[in-house]
C-alpha cells in the first residue's frame, strides 16, 4: 500500500483536501434540496465489523476480516481509502491501540448482483492494487415480490420515534421501511445519480400495508468505547428474526432487498442495522 496514490479524479468538485470532510462530516452541499435542515447526510459507507455478545480478545498473529461498504462515487476513492485505513491499523485500533497489517482485500461484487461470482481480489501484501468493478444497487424489481419474506437482524437495529430507541415490544415494519426510504434515496441524493428511483408517496402507503407475522425479538446491549469523549456509548438495539407479508405491498420488496448492503437505522455507518431478508 505503500505505493497508493490519490485516485485519477474526486468526485465533482472535491479535492484532496476535502477527503475527511466528504468521508466523516458528509455536510449537505447549500443547493441540496434534501436534508437541508441536517448537519450532515449519510456518510457514503458501512464499515461492519464482527458483533459479539462478549469482548472479542485477539492473539498476535489473529486475523480480524471485516467489511467494508462504499456507496456510488465513493468507490472512486477506495485506494485512498484502503491506504487511510492501512496507517490506522499499523498505528493501532481500540483502546489498547493494538497494531496490524492490512493483508488482503477482496471484492464481493456478486451480493449486489445477486448471482454466485467468486469474490476477486484487489489488494494483497506485496501486489499491486487492482481498481474495483462498478456496482450499482438494484431498486427496481427484477424478480416477482414474494407474499411473505423473513428477516434477521444480525447487528441492533436502532430505529427512533420521538427521539427514543424502538424496543422489541413496539416493532412495526413501517418505521423500518420508511427508515429504509430515507436512507437509500439519500445516499443516491448525495453520492449516487441523484434521480429518485422510488416514488415516496406510493412506497408510504405501501408500507402502511405491510402485516408483522411471528416476531422474535429481543434487545441486545451493546455499547462501544469513544475515544473523543472517552467514555462508554450505548449502542444497542433490536436483534432476532421477524415475519412480513408484502402480499399487499411489493413496492416495498426492492428496498428490502437493498436494506441487506446499506444497513437501517442508527449507528448504520458503524455496521448497525445489518439485516438479511429470505423468501417464504
Amino acid at each position: 500500500e505503500g505505493k497508493a496514490s490519490a485516485p485519477a479524479h474526486l468526485p465533482d468538485g472535491m479535492h484532496v483536501r476535502d477527503l475527511y470532510r466528504y468521508f466523516m462530516e458528509t455536510p449537505p452541499p447549500p443547493d441540496a434540496t434534501m436534508m437541508r435542515r441536517y448537519p450532515a447526510a449519510p456518510h457514503p459507507y458501512v464499515l461492519a465489523a464482527p458483533v459479539h455478545d462478549a469482548p472479542m480478545h485477539l492473539q498476535a498473529g489473529d486475523s480480524l476480516q471485516l467489511r467494508l461498504i462504499l456507496f456510488g462515487r465513493a468507490n472512486a476513492l477506495l485506494n485512498v481509502v484502503l491506504l487511510a485505513f492501512s496507517r490506522a491499523v499499523r498505528q493501532g485500533l481500540g483502546r489498547q491501540r493494538a497494531r496490524g497489517q492490512l493483508v488482503r482485500v477482496e471484492e464481493h461484487s456478486s451480493a449486489i448482483a445477486q448471482d454466485k461470482g467468486e469474490p476477486r481480489q484487489i489488494f494483497a501484501v506485496g501486489e499491486a492494487f487492482v481498481p474495483p468493478q462498478p456496482a450499482m444497487l438494484p431498486l427496481q424489481a427484477d424478480t416477482p415480490a414474494p407474499s411473505i419474506v423473513r428477516v434477521h437482524f444480525h447487528t441492533p437495529l436502532r430505529l427512533a420515534i420521538n427521539s427514543r430507541i424502538l424496543p422489541p415490544a413496539r416493532f412495526t415494519p413501517y418505521p423500518l421501511l420508511m427508515n429504509l426510504l430515507r436512507r437509500l434515496s439519500a445516499l443516491d441524493a448525495f453520492h449516487g445519480s441523484g434521480n429518485p428511483q422510488v416514488n415516496a408517496h406510493l412506497f408510504k402507503q405501501a408500507a402502511q400495508q405491510v402485516l408483522l407475522l411471528e416476531p422474535d425479538l429481543q434487545w441486545r446491549d451493546l455499547k462501544r468505547y469513544s475515544a473523543r469523549s472517552r467514555k462508554e456509548v450505548p449502542m444497542g438495539g433490536i436483534v432476532g428474526t421477524c415475519m412480513l407479508d408484502i402480499s399487499k405491498a411489493p413496492e416495498v420488496w426492492p428496498l428490502l432487498r437493498a436494506g441487506q448492503h446499506v444497513h437501517a437505522g442508527k449507528g448504520a455507518v458503524m455496521g448497525l442495522g445489518a439485516m438479511r431478508v429470505e423468501t417464504c
